[in-house]
C-alpha cells in the first residue's frame, strides 16, 4: 500500500528499529518505511533483515540493515554510528527485541534469566544511551515494545514479566527526564502476537 507524498510524516527523518527482521519489529520498520523514514533495521539475523530491506524497497523507501546483538555495547553503539554515518540523523529508536522464556521459576536457569534481562530491558538502556545525543538534537522520539506482562504478572514467565516490567518504569522515569529535551516517550504493551 502506498501513501500519498502529502501524508509522509516521517519524510527526511530516521527511525532505528530492533529486533526488526520479524513480527513487530517488521512490522513497525514497513510502517515507518510508508510514512517515508528511513529505516535502520537491526537484528542478530541477516538473512531476515536481507528480506525486510526488499521489502522497504518495494515500497520505494530506504533502509539499512544492520547486523547486531543488542545486549553488546559495542554492536549497539556500532548500529548508532552506521545510523549516523549513513543517514545523517536519529530521529527515532524503537526498542522492539526481545525473548520469552516459557518456564517455571524452579526451572528457570540463571543463564535464561540474564539473557530474558538483558534482550527485554539491558538493550534498550544501551541503544537509547547510545542515540540520546542525536534524539536530543532532533528532539527525537523513542518506542519501548514492553507487553501485557509489563502491565498483570503471569505464572511461568517470572523472567519475562519482570523485564517487562521493568521496561515500563523505565519508560515513564525516562519521559520525565527527557521531557525537558522534547523527546517524547512511550511503551506499546501488545498481547499475543503472530511473529512471523
Amino acid at each position: 500500500m502506498s501513501v500519498p507524498a502529502d501524508q509522509k510524516m516521517l519524510s527526511g527523518k530516521t527511525v532505528v528499529v530492533t529486533g526488526a527482521g520479524r513480527g513487530i519489529g517488521r512490522a513497525i520498520a514497513l510502517a515507518a518505511a510508508r510514512a517515508g523514514a528511513t529505516v535502520v533495521l537491526a537484528s542478530r539475523t541477516a538473512e531476515q533483515l536481507d528480506a525486510v530491506v526488499r521489502e522497504v524497497a518495494s515500497l520505494g523507501g530506504g533502509a539499512l540493515a544492520v547486523t547486531a546483538d543488542v545486549r553488546s555495547r559495542a554492536d549497539v553503539e556500532r548500529l548508532v554510528s552506521r545510523a549516523v554515518e549513513e543517514t545523517g540523523r536519529i530521529d527515532a529508536v524503537v526498542n522492539n527485541a526481545g525473548v520469552f522464556v516459557w518456564k517455571p521459576l524452579e526451572k528457570l536457569s540463571e543463564e535464561e534469566w540474564d539473557r530474558v534481562l538483558e534482550t527485554n530491558l539491558k538493550a534498550t538502556y544501551l541503544l537509547v544511551h547510545a542515540a540520546l545525543p542525536e534524539l536530543k538534537k532532533n528532539r527525537g522520539r523513542i518506542l519501548n515494545v514492553s507487553s501485557v506482562h509489563g502491565t498483570a504478572g503471569d505464572a511461568n514467565v517470572v523472567a519475562h514479566c519482570a523485564a517487562k516490567f521493568g521496561l515500563v518504569g523505565l519508560t515513564k522515569a525516562l519521559a520525565l527526564e527527557l521531557r525537558p529535551h522534547g523527546i517524547s516517550v512511550n511503551a506499546l504493551c501488545p498481547g499475543s502476537t503472530d511473529n512471523r
